[in-house]
């Protein structure tokens, strides 16, 4: 997907190009490769799944939270999302509120963190700006919460995975999605 790098990979290419005994082998057309050569040069191991990107909504938000009608969280696991919000009541991360998944993305063979990370970076704006009170008294500020359309979440993350993001902007006064 363009955001990590294979270092060995990278290491072992450049040691390659720099021997001068080394040779390549070129075929000319398709049909002079052997079948079992290409059989043996073939991905044969699955996509990785490295962990789920995951968008939550609250079920019954408190006072405080009411006048934000398109308030999600976004966030990511290495596990199961269930297990991820079984104890969400307890939990700041969750507002000390039960909620339930609206939209999850399967991560494979990328770092499920960064992609969270971008989806946040450019979401900024819609970012839940407020200081809440904890069930044990404490003030906390919630971090991964935004007041922005599950439309419009879905198209930034399909976005940056087709790495055309770039070409878009948030418009944070409507909380819209636009072209540059």
């Amino acid at each position: 997907n363009g955001m990590d790098s294979n270092l060995l990979m990278r290491s072992l290419a450049r040691a390659v190009y720099k021997d001068e005994n080394v040779r390549q082998i070129l075929f000319l057309d398709e049909e002079s490769i052997d079948d079992d050569l290409v059989n043996k040069f073939k991905a044969t191991s699955p996509d990785l799944t490295t962990g789920h990107l995951y968008v939550l909504k609250l079920l019954k938000p408190n006072e405080q939270l009411r006048e934000f009608t398109d308030l999600h969280k976004i966030g990511f696991t290495t596990s199961d999302i269930n297990a991820r919000i079984r104890n969400c009541e307890n939990d700041i991360a969750f507002l000390e509120s039960k909620v339930i998944p609206v939209l999850s993305f399967e991560c494979q063979n990328m770092n499920p963190q960064v992609f969270e990370n971008l989806i946040h970076t450019f979401l900024n704006g819609q970012r839940l700006n407020l200081t809440l009170i904890s069930k044990d008294g404490n003030a906390y500020k919630p971090q991964e919460w935004f007041d922005v359309s599950l439309d419009v979440i879905e198209q930034v993350a399909n976005l940056i995975m087709s790495g055309e993001i770039s070409h878009y902007r948030m418009n944070n006064t409507t909380g819209e999605l636009v072209r540059k």
